[in-house]
């Protein structure tokens, strides 16, 4: 049987603009529903899985509709911002507070996350990849199993986001280090990045998110983050392989140009992938955990 390369698509929910203004995030929540709604629906027709990792602000907004979405086969994961939570006290990113600070937001915002949907998330991403070496293992206290807060490549000291190093593929994490791969009971999941390729005048690689279609990336672009990515994949040969594809609640998926360029990373992949001799398989991050079990992968 074929390897098998796992395609993860999903969407970081930010707080609207009104609440949190200068976060990113859409304007209203209408825009953010439809967003949300969309992207479940074109996931659902081009035959891939959809997860959302909402704030635990949208997640009490949004409860019902994500728990909906959640029946219907999508997954439900917690996306965090320190300096977006609650009433705003905290005003650094996440990797630059201390073990013991990091621990106690993230105690209240996994609180408030599961007060929303019912139940505790098992699934968590960084907001802004801002993250340090203390952050993996707070994160394993808590009760998380899958992480997907790395972008390998990425250097970003403004925002505590330094993953120069990173080893890109999905791995056990490591207590005392987040660049490198460890025996920790949580799995990482990185999301996609060129391994060689920036955005220009920047320090951060080319990724697959559709947002950036039309400004700072092409079909072009996305066309050489996955062929540069299979490559890689290909000559490291690690146990469980991945194209991870993120965005925001920010765009319609229904009347948006950028829907273009996400139907073009999803086809493209498919493409690259078994122009390769892999196996395209469409998943959540909780399966991709599960068929590291079974395989014993590090």
């Amino acid at each position: 049987m074929a390897d098998r390369v796992f395609f993860l698509l999903g969407m970081d929910c930010e707080r609207i603009n009104e609440e949190a203004p200068g976060s990113g995030g859409p304007a209203d929540y209408d825009l953010s529903e439809r967003s949300i709604r969309t992207l479940a629906e074109l996931g659902e027709e081009l035959g891939v899985k959809v997860a959302f990792y909402p704030m635990p602000e949208v997640a009490e907004y949004h409860s019902s509709l994500f728990l909906e979405l959640e029946r219907e086969g999508c997954e439900l994961g917690h996306q965090f911002h320190a300096t977006c939570f609650r009433d705003f006290r905290w005003k650094k990113n996440l990797g630059f507070y201390p073990k013991e600070e990091q621990y106690e937001i993230l105690s209240l915002a996994t609180d408030d996350w599961a007060q929303a949907i019912g139940r505790r998330p098992s699934v968590f991403r960084c907001g802004n990849a801002s993250a340090s070496d203390d952050t993996y293992p707070v994160l394993e206290e808590l009760g998380y199993k899958v992480s997907s807060s790395a972008m390998p490549g990425r250097y970003n000291p403004r925002t505590h986001s330094m993953w120069v190093g990173k080893f890109p593929f999905p791995h056990h994490t490591n207590k005392k280090s987040r660049l490198v791969v460890g025996d920790m009971d949580l799995y990482e999941v990185p999301i996609t990045k060129h391994p060689t390729r920036y955005l220009l005048g920047t320090t951060e690689p080319h990724d697959l998110r559709p947002d950036r279609f039309g400004s700072s990336a092409s079909l072009e672009t996305y066309r050489d983050t996955i062929d540069s990515w299979m490559k890689l994949m290909k000559q490291v040969d690690p146990p469980i392989k991945t194209i991870v594809v993120g965005t925001h609640n920010t765009i319609d998926f229904k009347k948006d140009f950028r829907r273009r360029a996400l139907e073009f990373v999803i086809e493209y992949s498919k493409e690259a992938v078994e122009r390769e001799g892999y196996e395209f398989v469409p998943a959540t991050m909780t399966e991709v955990r599960e068929e590291a079990e079974r395989v014993g992968a590090f």
